[in-house]
């Protein structure tokens, strides 16, 4: 649910400042981050089922960062750019500081980069999927 997966981004980010959430944090995400999101990595997804953005440009373009929906996350360090569903991750490894196996029920798993973001990722996702 929306309210399980705020709950998440609050954990995954421990009051750092880093995920951001228009709901949760009251910071304003604007429509032209969130389309530039949706266009460069998070094909699929549309503004209404946004729970939470993080938005990784210098400029804050919204061309790079995340996007979790209800059903997955969206990542632009994802290199084939497939959305992460929550429902297919069996279980999750943090293998250092940039890098998350992911392990997944009907597929083969992934070693996902993840930049600076990674523990962060890590938490959300450990949260968000029970893994």
């Amino acid at each position: 649910t929306r309210e399980h997966i705020l709950k998440a981004v609050k954990f995954a980010n421990n009051n750092k400042g880093e995920v951001y959430s228009n709901i949760e944090t009251g910071i304003r995400v604007t429509e032209k981050q969130m389309t530039n999101a949706i266009s460069r990595y998070a094909k699929g997804a549309s503004i209404s089922e946004v729970v939470a953005f993080l938005d990784a440009t210098l400029f804050s373009s919204g061309k790079s960062g995340f996007l979790v929906t209800r059903r997955a996350l969206y990542s632009s360090y994802n290199p084939d750019l497939e959305p992460l569903f929550y429902s297919e991750i069996q279980s999750l490894e943090l293998t250092d500081t940039s890098h998350i196996n992911i392990f997944f029920k009907n597929s083969p798993p992934k070693n996902i980069y993840f930049s600076i973001y990674a523990t962060i990722i890590f938490n959300l996702l450990k949260m968000i999927t029970g893994c």
